[in-house]
């Protein structure tokens, strides 16, 4: 078994630490990794579109500028694209706008799931069969559901090159979400998934806008407990979570 320098644990603890008091923040955790979420429906001719944007803090890390496109699955025409950016104060954006056409073409089964196999963030409260999933690159996945008259959902999971190191340890695959309420009802929850298997292990963003904002935050801490599954992270892995994120400089590649 690896042995660890104090300080090593040292910075295992105090990683958890911020963890799992973020967890206890009276329901609304996204201080630690979330900065704002917008879900926004807009109208364009004919077509509807959703775009979901995202700020967040990723210590020393950030995401490649770069666009991904979003290909409707049956008519391989591009109805979309997935964009991250660096904005000034040093966040990382991430911006999800889709044409909703592509929910008739997307797979329901795809979007059941993240890339690790475990469900959705039970905080989003879809109703089964409601969020769609569409493939991007090899390990990545847009979501879209809902509608515009009750609630809309849009997200995405983006596989990371070289996440799979930090999270080969983990005995069964885990999720950490944060989730927090936002302006113009939209609830926003963002995190990082991971297995121990190739290909499984990410980040992760999604938005709910919710048209009775009365309903928008109601969230049990249940619900949020069981999208936060820190303790399924040994002394090694929170090691490696923590040097990953806030060690040396480096941009992360999206595969």
């Amino acid at each position: 078994m690896r042995s660890f320098t104090p300080m090593a644990l040292k910075l295992a603890l105090a990683l958890c630490i911020s963890f799992t008091l973020s967890a206890c923040n009276g329901g609304n955790t996204s201080s630690q990794f979330l900065k704002n979420v917008s879900l926004q429906v807009t109208q364009q001719g004919t077509d509807a579109f959703l775009k979901l944007t995202s700020s967040f803090d990723l210590g020393n890390v950030s995401l490649a500028e770069m666009s991904i496109p979003i290909i409707d699955p049956r008519t391989q025409v591009e109805r979309g694209a997935v964009s991250f950016s660096q904005l000034p104060n040093g966040q990382g954006q991430i911006t999800v706008e889709a044409n909703a056409s592509l929910m008739a073409n997307a797979d329901v089964a795809l979007g059941q799931i993240l890339p690790n196999g475990k469900p959705l963030p039970l905080v989003l409260g879809a109703p089964t069969g409601e969020m769609l999933g569409i493939k991007i690159l090899d390990h990545s996945t847009v979501y879209l559901g809902g509608n515009t008259n009750t609630a809309a959902y849009a997200g995405v999971a983006l596989g990371i090159k070289g996440f799979d190191q930090v999270m080969n340890q983990l005995q069964t695959p885990a999720n950490i979400f944060f989730m927090g309420n936002f302006s113009n009802n939209v609830l926003g929850v963002g995190g990082i998934y991971g297995s121990n298997n190739p290909g499984e292990s990410g980040i992760a963003i999604f938005g709910k806008y919710t048209k009775n904002a009365a309903k928008s935050g109601q969230v049990s801490a249940e619900e949020a407990a069981a999208d936060f599954e820190i303790a399924k992270l040994n002394r090694a892995t929170l090691y490696r979570l923590h040097k990953f994120f806030h060690g040396r400089k480096r941009a992360l590649e999206i595969y």
